[in-house]
């Protein structure tokens, strides 16, 4: 790698992680501003609130990793404009060293974006709800101090008359009132937590649940021999259970079983994330790598444009995402908004010349 490509590379590099560390702090403070509850009503220590924030740093900068590349290529070309660096290399070599650096700053970005993606944002994702289950379990436990009524989530109260000298539960109470159509009422003799599959449940013996339906006065309701609640249903959280794996995990699987709807999906999801980190910054180069000798500078900063665009494509995009969600078999068109920015990018390329070759100096033909 020749010395001016590795000099240009650094600089992105460094422009660009500068940005996507100021984005992760604040993204950061407000996930630790989120599991406050975990301290003040979940009874859980500083430690279990700083670890659960701590994971979703990976999610933070899957989502933020395009802005970030698009910001560092454009502060890092427009800072060689200012010092004037960008004039004798332009002169001397053309944009070479330019193209080069960003070819392979772009060939790292998308590398992290795929690992955030397919890897390391799924296991994070898988911790943090093993986390949420062990907190939830130690809830429900803790709650339920007999022959107390005691409020586990808002509209959900849960009681225990006595346990048994092996822990379950006697006399096992819950009124649901969550369901704005109805509520619930679940009475059971005997109930002891318990694991099936990775799930936690309250495994529930004799029982019977009442259900209320406020539209029309009426009440219905079944008897059980036997149970099974989830816990995440009692405490509105999501089991480790219902973590989508890891994507090697995934086509593992798919490879015998064939991939669900929801599979296919987030799989398709994971990869235009680096169609984004691409195509952003492949915007944010052609804006910017043209010299300019700043005479007719603009009021509006390049900064400022390439943040609006990627902020109105990123909507599109979540939008799309969202109606994909209720029709998988659409799940390809999670890309189209990543492609967006191409139709400002040709354009731009040949308004600006860049398509054409660096003209000779000293006269030479």
């Amino acid at each position: 790698m020749e010395l001016l490509t590795r000099y240009i590379l650094k600089k992105y590099l460094v422009a660009a992680a500068g940005i996507a560390f100021l984005l992760c702090f604040l993204g950061w403070l407000i996930q630790l501003l989120r599991a406050v509850d975990l301290v003040t009503n979940k009874g859980q220590g500083i430690s279990a609130m700083i670890y659960q924030s701590f994971l979703s740093i990976p999610d933070i900068l899957n989502i933020v990793l395009f802005l970030c590349v698009a910001l560092g290529v454009s502060r890092t070309v427009r800072g060689l404009q200012l010092s004037k660096e960008i004039f004798p290399i332009y002169a001397g070599v053309g944009l070479r060293p330019l193209i080069r650096s960003w070819t392979i700053f772009i060939c790292l970005s998308i590398f992290a974006s795929l690992s955030l993606a397919h890897f390391i944002v799924p296991t994070a994702k898988y911790h943090i709800a093993v986390q949420s289950d062990q907190i939830n379990a130690d809830l429900v436990a803790n709650s339920s101090r007999p022959g107390r009524f005691t409020q586990v989530a808002p509209g959900l109260t849960m009681m225990i008359r006595e346990r048994a000298p092996d822990g379950t539960g006697l006399g096992f109470f819950i009124y649901d009132t969550r369901d704005p159509l109805r509520s619930q009422t679940i009475v059971a003799e005997e109930s002891q937590l318990a694991q099936v599959d990775d799930v936690l449940t309250v495994r529930l013996k004799r029982g019977a649940i009442q259900y209320y339906t406020y539209a029309n006065g009426k009440m219905s309701g079944l008897e059980f021999e036997t149970y099974s609640l989830a816990l995440a249903d009692i405490t509105d959280s999501n089991s480790a259970s219902s973590v989508l794996s890891n994507s090697l995990q995934l086509l593992m699987r798919g490879s015998a079983d064939g991939l669900s709807a929801r599979e296919q999906y987030s799989l398709h999801l994971r990869n235009a994330g680096a169609l984004y980190v691409f195509t952003m910054g492949l915007l944010a180069f052609f804006m910017v790598s043209r010299p300019n000798t700043m005479r007719g500078r603009s009021r509006v900063s390049v900064d400022f444009v390439v943040l609006s665009i990627a902020v109105v494509v990123k909507v599109v995009g979540t939008g799309v995402e969202q109606f994909v969600f209720s029709s998988p078999a659409l799940a390809p068109l999670v890309y189209v908004p990543a492609l967006l920015p191409l139709l400002v990018v040709f354009p731009l390329a040949l308004r600006q010349g860049l398509l054409r070759r660096p003209p000779k100096l000293g006269g030479a033909t």
